[in-house]
């Protein structure tokens, strides 16, 4: 029998874009955009505490960082005019051609 390592972190991923286009097309202070943002909170938190176990887990780890700007902008710490999201983006890269994800 084959012991398969999977993460829950593409999922995640996809559960926090779904999340984000929902919140984005909600009324400001609704009832709506008050549950989207405590379950995007709620998924974000997994994303960023739950350590990845695969190359599938790290990339979309690296993906979130990306799309919600947690790096490469000058007040969250971005360096040199954007070479830490080059070097994200490159991780990336290797990651996804490794595992031909």
């Amino acid at each position: 029998m084959e012991n398969h390592i999977s993460d829950p972190h593409p999922e995640w991923l996809d559960q926090w874009r779904s999340n984000m286009k929902k919140w984005a097309e909600t009324k400001e202070g609704s009832p709506e955009e008050t549950a989207l943002s405590e379950r995007r909170d709620d998924i974000e938190r997994c994303i960023l505490s739950t350590p990845a176990a695969t190359a599938e887990g790290m990339a979309a780890q690296i993906e979130f960082a990306l799309e919600d700007r947690l790096v490469g902008e000058a007040y969250n710490g971005g360096t040199f005019d954007g070479l830490d999201s080059h070097m994200f983006n490159n991780i990336l890269a290797a990651l996804k051609a490794q595992r031909k994800l």
